[in-house]
């Protein structure tokens, strides 16, 4: 419904690992739009402060030996305590601790973070992100619309279109989406022998040398400004040699939402190995490897993109769904 908390859509993408959700009007139940982890990743980096100097030396927030407040998402309760660091009980009774050096700025940091970010998520309804990052329009579909009108949206960057049982109809039939049409494609690529076997170096509309890629020792809000500031969908993590090791995605998002604190300042390493280990095995391939190979890729491996690589394992570019659909679009026999 697009009165319910953004929170819970976000547990809710999670738990399931699907990318979207259609948002109903409580009344009618009329679909109103559709949010995807896009529009929440645009939302998050909108609220999340950049820390300036002047405010974590600010001299209002003075803290005594112990300072305790209530905050409002699941009941936490923060203890500050100079002398130990901060002490965080959630509603469940869960207990962590923070060591703190520099209680000043760390703490004021900390409760800022946590005051923006509650604010954020807890206090703010699902239907305000619809279409927020404009990466992803709305388009309704009938059981009479024609395939290929549907195979062209996906081919244009359109992940999933809802279907109405009728043109006039309000509720959601069905929906289908790209990654249920590339196992369509699979489960029939014996249909199409040529393309199948084609070498992806051999293969037209694919934009290799274009990849966006970030150390892995950087932090998380780094690499949720870069998905945001590039428009994409995932950055290749690499070593300090380039080296293909890992792979952020919008999808990853859901871990700060899960975190007792939230983990903007994490290494993406340390924040990968406990929210997504996966992720630290990125799906890989490279020039020489077969257009069916690669589908068969994103299909067993249940991945929206694979990367390809050079003779160094150095990312050079990916394909994912949106590009496997262009590619069988395209394709004339």
């Amino acid at each position: 419904m697009s009165t319910d908390l953004i929170e819970h859509a976000v547990r809710l993408l999670v738990e399931n690992n699907i990318h979207s959700l259609p948002v109903l009007h409580p009344d009618t139940l009329k679909c109103l739009g559709f949010v995807d982890v896009g529009d929440i990743l645009s939302y998050i980096v909108r609220s999340i402060p950049k820390f300036p100097t002047d405010f974590l030396n600010n001299s209002l927030f003075q803290f005594e030996k112990s300072h305790s407040t209530q905050n409002s998402r699941k009941n936490r309760e923060f203890t500050i305590d100079a002398r130990v660091g901060v002490h965080v009980i959630d509603g469940e009774g869960n207990s962590q601790i923070l060591e703190i050096e520099d209680t000043g700025k760390e703490i004021n940091a900390i409760l800022k973070q946590l005051d923006v970010f509650d604010e954020a998520i807890t206090n703010r309804s699902i239907g305000i992100l619809i279409d927020e990052s404009g990466d992803d329009p709305f388009f309704m579909t009938t059981p009479s619309t024609p395939a290929i009108r549907v195979v062209d949206l996906f081919a244009r960057g359109i992940r999933r279109v809802p279907i109405l049982e009728s043109q006039n109809a309000i509720g959601i039939a069905d929906i289908y989406s790209q990654s249920q049409f590339v196992q369509f494609i699979y489960d029939n690529l014996f249909m199409v022998p040529r393309i199948s076997n084609t070498k992806i170096r051999d293969l037209e509309g694919l934009r290799f040398y274009e990849t966006v890629s970030v150390d892995i020792k950087e932090t998380v809000i780094y690499a949720l400004r870069t998905l945001h500031t590039y428009s994409c969908q995932a950055v290749a993590l690499v070593n300090a040699n380039g080296r293909l090791v890992g792979n952020f995605s919008q999808m990853d998002i859901g871990g700060l939402y899960i975190d007792t604190i939230p983990s903007f300042t994490d290494p993406l390493s340390a924040y990968l190995a406990r929210i997504s280990p996966l992720s630290l095995n990125p799906v890989s391939c490279d020039l020489n490897a077969t257009f069916g190979a690669v589908i068969e890729s994103l299909v067993t491996n249940k991945v929206s993109r694979t990367w390809v690589i050079d003779e160094n394992e150095k990312p050079i570019g990916s394909i994912d769904l949106t590009d496997v659909c262009r590619i069988i679009y395209d394709f004339k026999e």
